[in-house]
C-alpha cells in the first residue's frame, strides 16, 4: 500500500511487523509532511496504518485497506465569534489555538506574539479585519469564514479548525476572549472528527432552536473545494418531506467547506428538522 503523512509535520511512521526504531524488522521511516511511501499489505500493516488514519496523520492512497477508507470523513472541529453592532474596544482580544489577536489604536506596543486585529470598530468592520489577520496567520490552526450577520446587525464569524490553506484537520481548539461586545459559542471548537478527507460526502445536521432563532448558520462538511454541485433535502422529525424553496444555501468562498443556510425570508426550518446534506467537490 502507499501511505500519505497529512499531520502537517515531519513524522516517523511505524508501520509493519516490529515496526520502531532500532528494530532489525523495522518497516518504519520518517515521512516529511505531504510525503508518500509504500508499505508491505500484511494485516499487522493494515491495521497500524488503519490506527493512524484514525489519528488524522496519514491517508491510505491506494492499496487493499482504500475502499475501507471510502466511508470516513474527515469533519473540522467547528465554532463562532460574534461581535455585537457597536464593535469591540481598544484592548480586547480573543485568543484562538494560543494565538492572541488584539484590537488596538496602532500595532506599537503590542507584547511579543501578540496579532495586531486593527483598532476599535464597530461590529462588521472589526469581523473584516480580524479575519484577514487570522487568515494570514501561518500556524495558529484556524480559518474564519465570511461574515454572517444574525439578528439585527451583529456580526457572526465561522470559526473552523484548519491546515495550511483550507479545511484538513478534526482539532478541537481552545479559545477565549475579552469583551462585553465579543461572544464565544463555547471554549472549545467542537464535533471535529479526525480522518480522510472526502470531495464527496453526505452529511445529516439537525436544526436547533439556536439556528432556528439566528435564522443564518453554517454547517462544516469538511470538502476541500468550492464544490461543484450539492443536493440538500429537508425532512420534518417525523420523516416527512419539507419544501424549502424559501431558503437559501451556498458554499462559503473563504473557508470553501462551510455550508451556509439563511431562513431569514419565511422561517421554513423548525428546531428538530433534518438537513440531508449531498456534496459533490470541484
Amino acid at each position: 500500500m502507499i501511505i500519505k503523512n497529512i499531520s502537517g509535520s515531519t513524522q516517523y511512521v511505524a508501520i509493519g511487523q516490529r515496526a520502531g526504531r532500532g528494530s532489525r524488522f523495522s518497516r518504519g521511516r520518517e515521512l516529511a509532511n505531504n510525503a508518500t511511501a509504500s508499505f508491505d499489505d500484511s494485516p499487522a500493516s493494515l491495521a497500524q496504518a488503519r490506527a493512524l488514519v484514525v489519528r488524522g496523520l496519514i491517508q491510505i492512497v491506494s492499496g487493499p485497506d482504500a475502499s475501507a477508507e471510502d466511508g470516513s470523513r474527515n469533519v473540522p472541529a467547528s465554532g463562532s465569534i460574534t461581535l455585537s453592532t457597536t464593535g469591540p474596544s481598544n484592548g480586547n482580544y480573543v485568543i484562538l489555538n494560543g494565538v492572541k489577536f488584539q484590537w488596538a489604536a496602532t500595532a506599537v506596543g503590542l507584547a511579543d506574539g501578540v496579532v495586531w486585529a486593527g483598532a476599535a470598530a464597530v461590529g462588521a468592520t472589526a469581523a473584516g479585519v480580524l479575519r484577514t489577520a487570522v487568515n494570514a496567520h501561518a500556524t495558529v490552526g484556524v480559518k474564519l469564514g465570511s461574515t454572517i450577520t444574525v439578528g439585527i446587525t451583529d456580526s457572526l464569524l465561522p470559526v473552523t479548525a484548519s491546515a495550511g490553506s483550507d479545511i484538513t484537520v478534526g482539532a478541537n481548539y481552545a479559545n477565549s476572549k475579552l469583551g462585553a461586545e465579543i461572544t464565544l459559542n463555547a471554549a472549545t471548537l467542537v464535533d471535529g472528527t479526525p480522518g480522510k478527507i472526502k470531495e464527496s460526502v453526505e452529511i445529516t445536521h439537525t436544526v436547533t432552536a439556536g439556528n432556528v432563532s439566528a435564522t443564518k448558520w453554517f454547517v462544516p462538511t469538511g470538502v476541500l473545494s468550492t464544490p461543484s454541485n450539492w443536493i440538500v433535502q429537508c425532512r420534518t422529525a417525523a420523516g416527512l418531506i419539507k419544501p424549502t424553496l424559501l431558503c437559501s444555501f451556498v458554499f462559503d468562498t473563504v473557508t470553501k467547506g462551510n455550508l451556509i443556510v439563511n431562513d431569514s425570508a419565511a422561517s421554513t426550518l423548525a428546531a428538530g428538522d433534518i438537513l440531508t446534506i449531498h456534496v459533490l467537490g470541484a
